[in-house]
């Protein structure tokens, strides 16, 4: 299987990123139900490996975290950009989550890759030139935010490869997730 570690988004912010979801014709868009942060992606695991690091997850302790989405942003060159994305705030929380998330993974013997970790949520995939539509698209949106949500969990996932894009699915969460407003929002 496929696994990687994220925490999924709230239907409100699901639906607001959907509103981002059009302006370059061609492109491959991600459906709502697939929007996700993700932490880490661990590839191709057998059964025994996703069963230690389930485990592995279980016993983390994690405290909740405050996301905030800031910006609109890309993989790649402006002259050959392979991904588009909003932006996620790159809290000490987060950054604190994902490090445990790794730990836990690395106890049960997995290696991992050494990757910047950048937060975010992807929109497209860009698969043909998308031209002068490009540019246009990052001025119109590039001061996109949404209020922040907390999160109380995250999940494991498997993600399916298939001709029409990749299909995710929970697999675990740890613990039970619960999503709550801030008391005070700032709008």
């Amino acid at each position: 299987m496929r696994l990687f570690s994220a925490i999924a988004l709230p239907e409100e912010v699901r639906l607001r990123l959907l509103g981002l979801c059009h302006g370059l014709p061609g492109q491959r868009w991600v459906a709502p139900e697939n929007f996700h942060l993700t932490l880490r992606f661990f590839g191709d695991l057998d059964g025994a490996q996703a069963r230690d690091l389930d485990d592995a997850f279980s016993r983390l302790q994690i405290n909740p975290l405050e996301i905030r989405l800031n910006g609109i942003g890309f993989f790649g060159k402006e002259s050959r950009p392979r991904m588009l994305w909003v932006g996620v705030d790159k809290t000490p929380e987060i950054c604190d989550l994902r490090r445990k998330i790794e730990y836990a993974a690395q106890s049960i013997g997995l290696r991992l890759d050494r990757e910047k970790f950048t937060p975010h949520i992807t929109l497209c995939r860009i698969k043909s030139d998308p031209g002068f539509a490009f540019g246009n698209y990052l001025r119109t949106n590039s001061l996109f935010s949404h209020p922040a949500f907390v999160a109380e969990s995250f999940g494991l996932y498997s993600s399916q490869l298939t001709p029409s894009g990749a299909c995710y699915f929970l697999e675990a969460d740890y613990p039970e997730p619960f999503y709550s407003w801030p008391e005070t929002l700032d709008i």
